[in-house]
């Protein structure tokens, strides 16, 4: 049976991904693309901007197999028509919910809008597909870091508990993930949990600097050379080829699944003086940086906090980075490991791609000084 796949979020980086591996691995999918937009003409020209930073080639092709329809996951039937809606859930026989809100210095209220109750929403068209008798899957792009302030293994299988969350970002997407899991015994549901994402892990693109591309900047400037953190502590990153590479070979196998799947470096995360040497030493390959970071303990982290003297913007971000550079942590994938056995698709070491993914983050700011200065 051709698939008919409902996906939002396809103007973030994950769904443009997805849409790029869907179609590639897949020459009769047909993908709708739920766009926050007015019209269906802002939509394609949105999506045809974000699939161009993504991957640039000619997308004639791409977007004859995607059908853009205007919607918000917030509104009630996502803002379709009764009409389309119906239409939708009589066609449809897989749905990819990834859209998300990402930042992590919202109130909650505001950010259990679209993470909870637009998660809420999504289900209910998946409920109507399922009752129609077409959809075989519901996928939900959840984090790892629903484990909210836990330490040690994080199993896939076991039921996530944390006592407290870093932000507001972490406690709704772990209301959303338990709901989402509440519904297994009705509906056939998949949830995904990513680890912190960067770029491609050949070429570095990316449509969203957020997490730790702030720090990349400030150590590229020079105004990060002491880092507070455990330089032993686990810091999970993963490229986003990656991401979407395991997602579709796990959902779209034909094999049996499970419900939870950590998309995670595991056992292979790297520590933080890993992670922003690597950072360190290759910013100052073309300038006069030293090329290493000093790292603090926590009670030095503390006392530097109090400093007045401190760049207020570099300290707010290491505030919200705090929680994630102090923790010791791994993130089983057994579950994943398995299903991506004999696929070809393996996970990589953070050294065989930070370096391009630093690489087009470099270039990217050079264009961008580069406009400024014309």
């Amino acid at each position: 049976m051709k698939k008919t796949i409902f996906l939002t979020g396809a103007t973030g980086l994950v769904g443009a991904n997805l849409i790029r591996g869907i179609l590639h691995n897949d020459e009769t999918a047909v993908i709708v693309a739920l766009v926050r937009c007015e019209s269906v003409p802002e939509g394609i020209e949105r999506l045809k901007e974000i699939l161009d930073k993504v991957s640039p080639c000619d997308e004639t092709d791409t977007l004859k197999r995607v059908q853009v329809i205007p919607g918000d996951i917030t509104e009630e039937n996502l803002g379709l028509s009764e009409s389309l809606y119906n239409e939708l859930a009589a066609r449809v026989t897989h749905i990819i919910h990834s859209a998300a809100s990402v930042r992590f210095d919202l109130p909650l209220e505001e950010v259990r809008k679209v993470n909870v109750q637009g998660t809420k929403e999504v289900a209910r068209l998946a409920f109507k597909a399922h009752q129609s008798g077409r959809l075989e899957r519901f996928a939900y792009v959840s984090t790892a870091y629903v484990s909210g302030n836990r330490s040690g293994i994080i199993l896939e299988d076991e039921q996530v508990q944390p006592d407290s969350f870093s932000n507001t970002y972490e406690r709704a997407k772990f209301e959303a993930d338990q709901y989402v899991r509440s519904l297994s015994a009705s509906l056939p549901v998949t949830i995904f949990r990513p680890s912190i994402i960067v770029g491609d892990s050949l070429t570095g693109r990316t449509t969203a600097f957020n997490v730790l591309y702030p720090v990349f900047k400030m150590i590229q400037r020079g105004l990060l050379d002491t880092f507070p953190g455990d330089e032993t502590a686990t810091l999970d990153v993963v490229p986003v080829d990656f991401v979407c590479d395991a997602l579709c070979e796990i959902l779209f196998a034909g094999k049996p699944l499970k419900t939870v799947y950590h998309l995670t470096a595991g056992k292979k995360a790297s520590t933080i003086h890993e992670v922003f040497s690597a950072a360190a030493r290759f910013f100052a390959r073309n300038s006069g940086l030293r090329g290493t970071i000093k790292f603090l303990g926590l009670k030095d982290y503390k006392d530097m906090k109090d400093c007045e003297k401190r760049n207020g913007r570099l300290l707010q971000l290491l505030e919200a980075l705090e929680p994630y550079v102090m923790t010791q942590r791994t993130f089983d994938h057994s579950n994943t490991l398995e299903a991506l056995r004999g696929s070809g698709i393996e996970i990589p070491e953070y050294g065989q791609f930070i370096g391009n993914v630093l690489q087009y983050f470099e270039e990217m700011n050079l264009k961008k000084q580069q406009r400024k200065a014309a």
